[in-house]
């Protein structure tokens, strides 16, 4: 096990710490949070069972859902309007290029967590199967490729 989340509920587990449904629930958010709502290439049926245990603890996955998995802050709706602004399409529309500056994190307010977030999103349209977040500078400096 290889999450700090896991680690925790080991923890919690080794040292006879009764787990309740609030505990439960942090713990859910953190595995969902931590392995991209079970999408994560590092997802196994460990996490998935460890997940189920939770769930038998009477974590409130529901409440983790809707609010890990079905809002956005408005800052990072923001930064993909400028992202989608700036999208630029190579090789036969599978490779998607965007650049972001330390200007639009800031006018925005978001993050370049975010944009590696909205990054993962790009991969979503038909074709794309790369994406390069570019720093918008002279030198168009690559930041982070998926």
């Amino acid at each position: 096990m290889n999450s700090d989340v896991l680690h925790l509920y080991d923890f919690f587990l080794n040292h006879n710490i009764k787990i309740n449904p609030k505990m439960a629930t942090a713990l859910y958010a953190g595995v969902l949070n931590r392995y991209d709502a079970f999408m994560s290439d590092e997802c196994d049926g460990t996490i998935f069972a460890f997940a189920s245990a939770l769930v038998a603890l009477k974590a409130d996955k529901k409440t983790c859902h809707d609010f890990l998995l079905n809002r956005l802050a408005l800052s990072y709706m923001r930064l993909k309007e400028h992202l989608l602004k700036t999208l630029l399409l190579k090789e036969e529309a599978t490779h998607a290029y965007v650049s972001v500056s330390d200007e639009d994190l800031k006018s925005s307010g978001g993050t370049l967590d975010d944009a590696y977030d909205i990054m993962k999103d790009f991969l979503k349209i038909v074709h794309i199967k790369r994406v390069t977040l570019l720093k918008s500078d002279e030198n168009n400096t690559i930041i982070k490729e998926i």
